[in-house]
């Protein structure tokens, strides 16, 4: 096993993101159109936060009962803001980190993904639990 692999190697380049202004609803669209469920927000290409899937739907499972979709998204459009939702403290790796850095801040339990930024802050690319695990089947 290669002890010092670049995490540009498992990380997914260019991930989706969306600006801290765009509507909960976009991001919503995004989750139920692409098998993700982290997407960064970023402003003028720097990290700001990050929203998964786990976070919108606690926000909108108890209000979704009996609801349609419509009234899902416009509920979540009206009553909350991304940076409401966001994890701001995001959990990050440099661009110049390897497969063993990611898999040592994901094993943590806490967060399924890490952020992949370059020196100046800027979004590189994204890491989840399951690229590690990926990346480990292919050295057996």
């Amino acid at each position: 096993m290669k002890k010092n692999e670049s995490i540009t190697k498992i990380m997914t380049k260019d991930p989706i993101a969306v600006s801290s202004v765009s509507p909960l609803r976009e991001v919503a669209a995004i989750f139920l159109e692409q098998p993700i469920h982290h997407v960064p927000i970023v402003e003028n290409k720097k990290l700001v936060g990050l929203v998964s899937f786990s976070d919108l739907m606690r926000l909108s499972f108890a209000d979704a009962f009996n609801q349609d979709g419509k009234e899902v998204m416009r509920y979540l459009d009206e009553t909350n803001k991304i940076t409401d939702v966001m994890i701001k403290d995001v959990k990050t790796i440099s661009s110049t980190g390897t497969v063993k850095d990611a898999a040592e801040l994901l094993c943590r339990g806490d967060l399924h993904a890490a952020c992949v930024v370059d020196n100046n802050g800027n979004l590189e690319g994204i890491v989840t639990s399951t690229d590690v695990i990926k990346y480990l089947l292919e050295q057996y």
